[in-house]
């Protein structure tokens, strides 16, 4: 496999959240927004943003999905078929995993809510759906992520983890398990990249994904979106390897 696959790791943005690993072996994909075509192992990272339609599809078409996730969305995906799941800490197909629950943004700052409750007002059948979606959910907490190849590298996703409501004792837990990655996927929320570029440094990872997993869902809803360039150059003049990952892009390491 790895003649035919000569890079050590190649992660392309696949829309929404889904984030698509490919290296010598099996695929990861993490939240995928469809059902994965060839069965890679699908990687959960929370509930939020739709990151669960991709697996709850694979589940419900009786797939029989391999799922590394937390027990709560394990439990709630076993609830519509069967899968295989995986709890972390694990190791798969020669990856290890590891996770670290973080308290996210709350559902409506008071910005947000009024940008929300505009959002209803000029979509009531998509706030509705999206809203019985929302209760529906497990309600479990987000997770970083990191994943460990054979050879070593470490790949760390942080989701939207680094805002100004992250609790000071957490960041501090998120840094000392997963710093000095190798390659660190960081989302940032609406209003917050400030937060971000004052949190990644301390990460001292090789190379910085600012990566867009929200701006799509927010496009849908009619909710305002920010650039992900501005930050992107903000933490490359404070000396750290950034690029911006956004949907169609494509990064190999080798």
């Amino acid at each position: 496999m790895s003649e035919i696959f000569p890079w050590r790791l190649r992660l392309k943005h696949l829309g929404r959240a889904a984030i698509l690993a490919e290296r010598p072996g099996r695929s990861v994909v993490f939240d995928p927004v469809d059902q994965p075509a060839e069965g890679p192992l699908i990687v959960l990272t929370g509930e939020e943003c739709d990151r669960l339609l991709g697996a709850t599809a694979a589940v419900e078409a009786e797939a029989w999905p391999e799922i590394v996730a937390d027990q709560a969305l394990l439990h709630w995906l076993g609830e519509r078929g069967e899968l295989t799941g995986q709890l972390p800490p694990i190791q798969v197909d020669g990856l290890a995993f590891e996770t670290e629950p973080y308290t996210p943004i709350p559902w409506a700052t008071p910005a947000e809510a009024l940008r929300k409750a505009w959002s209803g007002l000029r979509r009531p059948d998509l706030a509705a759906h999206r809203l019985r979606r929302k209760l529906a959910r497990p309600g479990s907490r987000p997770v970083a992520v990191a994943m460990t190849l054979p050879d070593g590298g470490r790949l760390v996703h942080l989701g939207c983890a680094l805002t100004s409501f992250l609790p000071d004792d957490e960041l501090r837990r998120l840094v000392k398990r997963f710093a000095g990655a190798d390659w660190l996927i960081v989302g940032a929320d609406f209003g917050e990249q400030q937060a971000v570029l004052d949190r990644v440094p301390a990460f001292e990872a090789r190379v910085v994904l600012v990566t867009d997993l929200i701006n799509e869902v927010r496009r849908e809803l009619g909710m305002p979106t920010e650039l992900l360039t501005p930050l992107v150059d903000d933490l490359c003049s404070a000396g750290l390897q950034a690029h911006p990952f956004s949907k169609g892009a494509s990064y190999r390491f080798e």
